[in-house]
């Protein structure tokens, strides 16, 4: 017979891995509403094993799910899943906590801290919202509907509250779990529907063209690089001839140069958008002089045919160690350290551009990873998200990558034109519906209308997601007093004794 120890110790094995396999891109979505329910046997059962538990944990689910990172860059890959590690200890020791003092409360504390970690993965240099659990259902079009209602949070709480009805079943044995669980799944899908039809969608004249060149990295990366990459674009943009298209997409460092500072390459891109008739967006290089140093961004704009270059947009949010060290300014000595990593500089603002009478913005490459960012364009009438996902080869990154449109595209009620060098492609409109989309590495062009929505997204306009971030900290801190009152009480009786 294996020991009790032995056999919880696999519980936190056995759930990372359920919740990895359904962001794997296999079919096996649905297995998110029972992957944590081998968790919450364990947090019940396992008082002394926190560290080993909550490491396991780690490695089984982001070490799986995540195994991509290591092709950008292996040390970020390390501290991805060591960072998880030290989040799930506090998180997991909470919610022990909490559950030992509030037994009739254990579903609001789980809710409370493990959504207040979802969001927290949100803010910070070390921001990494990839492991929401509401994207296991990118599969799912109906279920994720309830996004444009409360953003990921509203599909956690779900996913979350199914779990504890299969757990609460067979802890118990008592059907009203299954009745509550039938219940809130026919709730959830006709509510769903119901907003899935109820987007309105309207066709513009305007036409929209997605270049996607398929340039590998070692192309991108060569000397030479950016006449090899013009001669792609130029004959992509010979193909549109005839087609009528107002604005033509190019990826994210679509030029491995700086054109704001060139003027022989801007006067290449110039021509481009002459010869096309229409306005090209395209990605970037940029620097700035600081008073410091040079600070180069990841940048992007709008080219028209009058040879006007707008105003810059640079990438807000970097990834934590593959574009940037993080917290540089707190401590300077970490610009020594050398992972590979470019050290580019962050953004400051957002930018809007006009296509017509009609304004859209654009998000490059992780950033539509960040609901927080994208809410702030919920002002522009589509949004454009260029990005390079070749560093993720055939993995399944690129997947995950592309899927985060969807879920933007229906938290905005906001039709996303997507370009990636490499792919995935796609046009996703407000509903979350793909309207085209191309293969990874086929060089590829896309061309469409320009789809627009009135219908305006709850999430777009009312943020309650900060509730589950006072329940936690309501929680922590009646957890922190009792305790306290505890230790006191303990310290007199062995004083009085």
């Amino acid at each position: 017979m294996f020991t009790k120890t032995y056999r919880t110790t696999w519980l936190p094995v056995v759930s990372g891995l359920l919740l990895a396999l359904t962001r794997m891109d296999i079919g096996l979505g649905f297995l998110v509403f029972v992957g944590l329910v081998p968790l919450f046997f364990w947090l019940s059962l396992d008082r002394h094993n926190l560290w080993k538990g909550s490491f396991l944990f780690s490695v089984c689910f982001n070490g799986v799910y995540l195994y991509w990172i290591a092709y950008v860059t292996f040390w970020g890959y390390v501290g991805i899943i060591l960072f998880f590690v030290l989040y799930f200890v506090l998180i997991f020791f909470l919610i022990q906590k909490s559950w030992q003092k509030f037994p009739k409360l254990r579903l609001l504390s789980f809710l409370a801290f493990w959504i207040s970690l979802e969001l927290y993965m949100n803010y910070t240099e070390l921001a990494f919202p990839w492991i929401s659990l509401g994207y296991s259902l990118a599969d799912y079009i109906y279920l994720i509907q309830l996004v444009s209602l409360g953003g990921m949070s509203i599909l956690s709480l779900g996913i979350i509250f199914v779990n504890y009805c299969v757990f609460s079943y067979i802890e118990t044995k008592k059907y009203k779990n299954l009745g509550i669980l039938f219940l809130l799944l026919l709730i959830w899908s006709f509510v769903g529907l119901y907003l899935y039809q109820s987007v309105q969608i309207k066709t513009t004249d305007e036409r929209v063209a997605i270049l996607q060149p398929n340039i590998p990295l070692k192309i991108k990366h060569s000397i030479n690089s950016n006449a090899k990459m013009l001669r792609i674009y130029n004959r992509q943009i010979d193909s549109l001839a005839g087609d009528s298209v107002d604005l033509a997409l190019l990826p994210e460092s679509a030029i491995m140069e700086f054109p704001l500072h060139n003027e022989n390459i801007a006067s290449k891109i110039i021509s481009m958008s002459q010869k096309l008739k229409g306005d090209i967006f395209l990605g970037f290089l940029d620097y700035r002089f600081s008073a410091k140093r040079v600070e180069y961004t990841n940048s992007c704009s709008k080219v028209d045919t009058s040879g006007k270059i707008y105003e810059k947009y640079s990438k807000n949010i970097l990834v934590p160690l593959g574009e940037r060290v993080p917290f540089l300014d707190i401590f300077p000595f970490l610009w020594n350290l050398k992972l590979g990593q470019a050290n580019w500089e962050h953004g400051k603002k957002t930018q809007f551009y006009n296509l017509g009478k009609y304004t859209y913005s654009p998000v490059i490459c992780y950033e539509i990873a960040f609901p927080r960012h994208l809410r702030k364009l919920s002002r522009a009438d589509f949004v454009i998200n260029i990005t390079n996902d070749a560093w993720f080869g055939r993995s399944v990154g690129a997947v995950q990558h592309m899927e985060m449109a969807i879920f933007r595209a229906i938290e905005l009620r906001r039709t996303i034109y997507r370009c990636a060098n490499t792919g995935y492609s796609l046009i996703v409109l407000p509903n979350g519906e793909i309207l085209q989309k191309s293969k990874l590495f086929e060089e590829k062009i896309i061309v469409d209308n320009l789809y627009l929505s009135d219908t305006d997204s709850l999430y777009s306009r009312i943020n309650y997601e900060w509730i589950f971030m006072v329940l936690a900290l309501f929680f922590a801190g009646v957890i922190l007093y009792k305790s306290r009152t505890m230790h006191k009480n303990l310290k007199s009786k062995k004083i009085n004794n």
